[in-house]
């Protein structure tokens, strides 16, 4: 079962909601109009997410979604929001 999102700005918010949640951070990789990837802040961390814009809407869909971290969420940055 995907996930979508009405727009991509609601799909940032989930992404950037759910890393603080998880006390991880993040960083996007990628990102247009019609397509959105981010990756673990953490070298060899495999956890990643890409997501695509759903042809002739607005909506994104996820398509990638790791949602594993070999990381530790100790090593966190002071500055992580």
């Amino acid at each position: 079962m995907s996930q979508t999102y009405n727009t991509k700005k609601e799909l940032t918010s989930f992404v950037k909601f759910k890393a603080v949640k998880e006390k991880f951070q993040i960083k996007v990789q990628k990102s247009s109009k019609s397509r959105y990837e981010v990756v673990c802040l953490q070298e060899n961390c495999p956890s990643c997410l890409y997501a695509a814009v759903i042809k002739g809407t607005k909506m994104f869909e996820i398509k990638t979604f790791n949602k594993v971290h070999t990381c530790s969420s100790l090593l966190i940055h002071p500055n992580h929001r």
